[in-house]
């Protein structure tokens, strides 16, 4: 399950997803996409403003299936699965 105040859509989605947070203070994260068997297809470095922040993960590229993503902000991780389908 998502972390509290993290929330994905469109999930199932066809390529573009949206990651929202809401109240977050921390301003810098690292966002990791991967496959089921771990590789990385995606990191970026984000940075916002203390509050709510809205980030795009674009998949249209990949293949159908399930992904994981992991935001990792200092210590604390949240994590999360993306579903791509046509």
């Amino acid at each position: 399950a998502l972390t509290p105040g993290i929330h994905v859509y469109p999930n199932p989605g066809s390529g573009i997803f949206k990651l929202i947070g809401k109240k977050f203070t921390s301003t810098r994260f690292k966002l990791s996409v991967t496959d089921l068997h771990g590789r990385i297809l995606q990191t970026r470095y984000l940075e916002f403003n203390s509050g709510d922040f809205e980030f795009s993960i674009d998949l249209s590229s990949f293949a159908n299936g399930m992904y994981l993503f992991k935001l990792e902000q200092g210590r604390t991780i949240h994590s999360g699965k993306l579903v791509k389908v046509d």
